[in-house]
């Protein structure tokens, strides 16, 4: 996702992410911010004492020049080669460091650091993915041909090859344990427990029926006990 895949030679700060916008462009803050952070004022107010790169970006010469900063460094590309996120293994471990973390900084409120992940993260996720579960295309594993609906035969109709699934299981339920975690963890709101059970029990019967194989006499038989 974060591959190039465009390359240029002049970057208009116009069409750069807006969060950029927000970088700051002093060589010092000045003592009412420093007063509003005291206070524990709301970030806004502090806008009118500190130049961001969004006052900027209407002069054709500042928004490229004199872009000062607060902090020097020797050299930009200092710092960690690797950070936890990728040397961590499971997504529960990067969860249990991500809370731990936020458990340690006064400034943070652990609990709601875990509702925002199971609330912005997880459940979408969960929901989602249970969601691609069931409009997935199928693939065949010779030829690599995709299908909207699997062939009645069960084979490729180009090599007869075996037809696949494109979204399994695994891919569907794999934070499931975890947004359970994070529910046990905090003693978190009861709607976003049942949020979370509810999404458990539709991945629960989907897979379950999933794994009972019924032939043609079963559909029979169902369907002449449905019209008695």
């Amino acid at each position: 996702m974060d591959a190039p895949l465009v390359l240029t030679i002049t970057v208009d700060p116009l069409e750069v992410d807006d969060e950029s916008h927000n970088i700051e462009v002093v060589s010092r803050f000045p003592v009412e911010f420093y007063k509003l952070a005291e206070m524990k004022a709301d970030p806004k107010e502090a806008r009118k004492y500190v130049e961001v790169v969004k006052d900027r970006l209407g002069d054709e010469v500042l928004k490229y020049k004199n872009l000062v900063y607060v902090h020097d460094t020797e050299d930009i590309s200092m710092g960690p080669k690797a950070t936890a996120y990728s040397k961590l293994k499971t997504m529960l471990e990067k969860v249990q460091v991500q809370l731990n973390l936020a458990e340690k900084i006064k400034a943070v409120d652990a609990v709601d650091v875990a509702e925002r992940l199971l609330k912005h993260h997880f459940i979408p996720d969960l929901a989602g993915n249970l969601r691609a579960y069931f409009t997935q295309s199928f693939r065949c594993k010779r030829c690599g041909t995709k299908y909207r609906r699997p062939p009645l035969s069960g084979r490729c109709l180009k090599c007869r090859g075996e037809i696949s699934l494109t979204v399994f299981e695994g891919t569907v339920d794999k934070y499931l344990s975890t947004a359970y975690d994070i529910v046990k963890r905090y003693q978190l709101d009861k709607y976003l427990e049942q949020h979370v059970k509810m999404l458990d029990h539709e991945i629960t019967d989907t897979f379950s029926q999933t794994k009972q194989k019924l032939g043609l006499e079963d559909f029979l038989q169902f369907s002449d006990h449905s019209s008695h």
